[in-house]
Formats: structure tokens, sequence, C-alpha cells
């Protein structure tokens, strides 16, 4: 709610961080379809919409849920060749002394299965990189969109961005110095900015946690929680069941390692 606040406030004032970070991707880029111009309102309107969406939410009775970890339902080390990893784009992909090591641009890894409500741990190390450009996201639970396949993933960002449904969430995200949880589909919708980024030192080792428990989304560094989301609906339907993939930016080479990658169900008690 607060951000969906800031972020009507800043396009109203037409200040450019605001506008840089919540315009639609197709605005940025001056590429809409149609050639429909860059429209603010169109923000403005779909923040409302979800402020809306999710004050109704909470004028419902509430209900405490609490959530416990449950069977392990996937666990790699990579100290073998990741058989159940597929890339796009050509990155190198590569088990280095138990440990992923993908280095790239523009280039996606996915794990080759279909996941429900899920708890995903990594440990994660951006290592190196040729500049500020350079970026990593993680995406799920992803589908491909209706003649599409997960190759469009790779590449340029306004591909995957329409060739794929799915949350992702930016660490490591250039020098950017914050993090982004966003949503694919029509815009690239901003979800929620954090700063600073809680994975921004190269050659370190971080603890990652995804957990998507039914319209909940949320996002945790080193046990500490980073984004917290409550889709209410505003941008399609509640994404179900679909992959995990790691993403590297397409604006510089990023080489990072991932070690210690666990699946766990997740059932409320």
């Amino acid at each position: 709610l607060r951000d969906a606040g800031k972020a009507i406030a800043g396009l109203l004032a037409n200040e450019k961080e605001a506008v840089g970070l919540w315009m639609y991707w197709q605005d940025w880029e001056d590429n809409r379809r149609e050639g429909q111009p860059y429209f603010r309102a169109e923000q403005i309107r779909d923040c409302l919409r979800e402020i809306l969406k999710l004050a109704g939410l909470l004028s419902m009775a509430r209900e405490r849920l609490h959530l416990a970890k449950g069977e392990v339902l996937a666990r790699q080390n990579f100290s073998v060749a990741p058989k159940d990893w597929k890339a796009y784009g050509n990155p190198e992909m590569e088990s280095v002394n138990g440990r992923l090591r993908v280095m790239g641009k523009g280039g996606t890894v996915w794990f080759d299965r279909e996941l429900e409500d899920c708890v995903i741990s990594f440990d994660y190390e951006p290592f190196a990189t040729d500049g500020k450009g350079a970026g990593a996201l993680f995406a799920f639970p992803a589908v491909p969109l209706p003649g599409k396949t997960l190759e469009a993933s790779a590449g340029r960002m306004e591909s995957y961005n329409r060739g794929i449904d799915t949350y992702h969430v930016s660490l490591f995200r250039g020098g950017s110095g914050m993090t982004n949880l966003r949503r694919t589909g029509p815009g690239l919708k901003m979800l929620a900015s954090v700063q600073p980024d809680p994975c921004a030192e190269l050659k370190k080792n971080y603890r990652v946690t995804l957990l998507k428990y039914g319209p909940s989304f949320q996002v945790f560094v080193d046990g500490r929680l980073i984004h917290a989301y409550v889709d209410a609906g505003c941008y399609g339907p509640v994404p179900r069941r679909g992959r995990f993939g790691v993403r590297h930016f397409s604006g510089g080479m990023l080489e990072c390692f991932y070690a210690d990658f666990e699946v766990a169900a997740l059932a409320p008690r």
C-alpha cells in the first residue's frame, strides 16, 4: 500500500525516479503496441486499483495462518553436471566444486520441473561483472505465454517480458543499489522497490529464499524479509504453478555461483 501510494505521488509530480521505476516497459522504450504514447494515467489507475483491492482485503475478518516447511521436493548440491537444469541464450553453465557456475548476459537457466506453492532456497554469489548494466533476477512460478516456450525468456528483456508470465525479483541489480519485485506482462509491472540491494557485494555468498503460497509471495536474504507481496489480482489471475529460473541481465556480463538448492512443500498449521 505504501509503495503504491508513493508511486502515485511521484507519477503525479512527474518525478524522474518514480516515472522510471513505475512506468510500463513499452513506454520506457517508446515502443508500445499500436503506437500508443506514454500515458501516465495508466500507471496511476493501476496503483489506485491495487490500493482499493488491498484495502478491501484488509477490511475482511482477520485470519492468522502459520506455514510449516514440509516435505523436501528437490535438493541439489551441484557436485555433478546439472542435468535437471535447462539453459537458453547460451550462457556458460557448469558444475564447479559442488556449485553451479553461470556466466553470460541475456541468458536464462531453468529448473526443469513444474512446482506449485513451495519455498525455494539456494546460495547465491555474484562473483564478477563487466559493468553496471549487469544483474540477475529470479523468477517463479513461470509459465510460457500461449504460443511461446521458455526460449522467449532469453535475449532482450522485451522478449522475456512478453514471452512468460511470472513474478521475479532482482538481486544484485547492477549499480542501482535497489531490489525490485515485478510481474511480467503488460508493462513489466512494478510490485515493490526496496533499498538498499541486499545482494550488492561481489564475491559474497548470500542465502536467498523465495516463498510462494496462494496469493502471497515473499523474498528473504540471509533470513531477513526483503519483499512481501499479496496479489490482489489486479494484473491477471494469480500464478499457481510453474518453473523456477534465473536470468542474467542483457545489459552486461555477469558470473555467479549457485549452491545448496532446495525446494520444500508448505503446509498450514
